[in-house]
């Protein structure tokens, strides 16, 4: 059993105070302008909303979060979730188009925490 989530994650960190271990596999886009990868939270200054939303990502998405949490650092949560000793990194390139990802894996985990972060495309 594990989630894959693709393109979005829980921005409230405080939601995964009581999981348990899970797989996870976390996929996002570094362009995605729809989810914003640095995290999606309440934009005090008008210029840093995103087409009428009052958070710095579209459709108000984590309006009712006072601080961002990147994609990232959900990540290294889960890692400390999943009991892993570290994690690393490595940059693919590959496919048809030469995609480029950089992706990281949770080191001597209970269960297995990965994330990929598509370094070129969006949502």
């Amino acid at each position: 059993v594990g989630i894959v989530p693709t393109g979005g994650y829980q921005y409230d960190i405080n939601a995964y105070s009581n999981t348990p271990e899970l797989a996870v596999f976390m996929h996002h886009g570094g362009k995605d302008s729809v989810v914003n990868p640095n995290g999606c939270c309440i934009a005090n200054e008008p210029k840093q909303r995103k087409k009428g939303s009052k958070s710095n990502c579209m459709f108000d998405i984590g309006v009712k979060q006072g601080s961002c949490q990147s994609v990232q650092s959900v990540f290294h949560l889960w890692t400390r979730i999943n009991g892993c000793s570290s994690d690393h990194r490595s940059i693919k390139e590959g496919g048809v188009r030469s995609i480029e990802t950089e992706c990281f894996a949770g080191k001597d985990c209970i269960e297995p925490t990965n994330f990929c972060i598509w370094t070129n495309e969006g949502h």
